[in-house]
C-alpha cells in the first residue's frame, strides 16, 4: 500500500502523523510524508510593500526550512513503522496540492488532519481535509486521534458501502480490534440487518472480529452518535463521490460525518 500523509506541523497535522505511526503497517507499505509550502504572490506596485520588514526571497527561504523541518520531525515519527519513507515539499495550495501528489504517486491512501494553520498549508476548518475527501484519487483518512482500536464501518450494501468494506480489510488493524457494522435506516430494518450481517461475514472469513448493529432514525445522526457512544476511534464509509453543486446529494450523510464526528473518518468513493 502507498500512503501519503499530509501535515503541516500544527496539533492535527501531528495527530496524523501519530495515528499513521501507530498502526502496523506491513513491510512492503511506502509512505510519502508531504507538506504544501503556498507562494506569497507580492504586487511590487502596492503602497504597503515598502513597509515589509522582510525580504520576500529570505522569507521564502525561511519558509522552506521551515517545512523541511516539518516533514523531517515527521519521518522521525513515522520511522518506529519500518517501511520505506520518503518526503515531499509541495509548493502549490495545500488542498490541490496534496490531490494532485496523489494522483502523480499512485497513493492508495491519504491522511491528513481535520484542520491546519499559517502559510505552511493554511487551512479554514475542515477546508482541506473537505476539498481532498472530494477530489483524491483513493480513500482518505481525516485523523481526529492517535489510534484505531476500535473501528465503524458504516454500511448499506451498496457499491461505495462495499468499496468501504474492502478498505477496512486492507488497513493494518490489530487482529484484537473490535470491527461494529452499523446501518440506520428509517425503515424495516430486515434488509439493512441482512447488508450489515452479510458483511459481518465477510469480515470475520478474513480474520476480523465484526459485529453487526442496526438502528433507526437519520443516517448521520445515528452514525455519530453511537460511534461516540460506543467509544469508536475510526469510522469507514462510502460515498458515490459526486462534486460541486451535486457535492449537496453526496453524501451529506458523508459530510454530515466527516464534519461532525468526535473520532477520525475514513472516507472512500466507489470509484476509488
Amino acid at each position: 500500500m502507498r500512503v501519503l500523509v499530509a501535515t503541516d506541523g500544527s496539533p492535527c497535522g501531528n495527530v496524523a502523523v501519530n495515528l499513521v505511526a501507530s498502526m502496523a503497517w506491513p513491510k512492503e507499505t511506502i509512505m510519502n510524508v508531504v507538506t504544501a509550502l503556498e507562494p506569497v504572490h507580492v504586487d511590487a506596485s502596492a503602497a504597503w510593500v515598502g513597509v515589509l520588514a522582510t525580504d520576500p526571497t529570505e522569507a521564502d527561504a525561511a519558509a522552506t526550512t521551515e517545512a523541511q523541518h516539518i516533514v523531517d520531525r515527521a519521518l522521525g515519527v513515522l520511522r518506529s513503522t519500518g517501511v520505506d519513507i520518503r518526503t515531499t515539499i509541495l509548493r502549490e495550495r495545500a488542498a490541490s496540492g496534496i490531490t494532485d501528489e496523489a494522483h502523480r504517486w499512485t497513493a492508495d491512501l491519504v491522511v491528513v488532519g481535520s484542520r491546519g494553520h499559517g502559510r505552511i498549508a493554511s487551512m479554514l476548518l475542515g477546508s482541506v481535509s473537505s476539498e481532498v475527501v472530494d477530489h483524491a484519487p483513493c480513500p482518505v483518512l481525516v485523523a481526529r486521534g492517535n489510534t484505531a482500536g476500535h473501528v465503524m464501518l458504516a454500511t448499506d450494501g451498496s457499491a461505495p458501502a462495499l468499496r468501504a468494506e474492502e478498505i477496512v480489510t486492507m488497513l493494518p488493524i490489530a487482529p484484537d480490534s473490535v470491527i461494529d457494522v452499523l446501518n440506520v435506516t428509517r425503515q424495516d430494518g430486515h434488509e439493512h440487518q441482512s447488508a450489515a450481517d452479510d458483511a459481518v461475514v465477510r469480515l470475520r472469513a478474513k480474520g476480523l472480529h465484526a459485529d453487526a448493529l442496526v438502528a433507526a432514525g437519520d443516517a448521520a445522526e445515528g452514525i455519530l452518535t453511537l460511534a461516540r457512544g460506543r467509544d469508536v476511534d475510526l469510522i469507514v464509509m462510502g460515498t458515490r463521490g459526486l462534486t460541486g453543486i451535486d457535492r449537496l446529494r453526496l453524501g451529506s450523510v458523508a459530510r454530515n460525518v466527516l464534519h461532525h464526528a468526535h473520532c477520525s473518518v475514513l472516507i472512500t468513493h466507489a470509484g476509488t
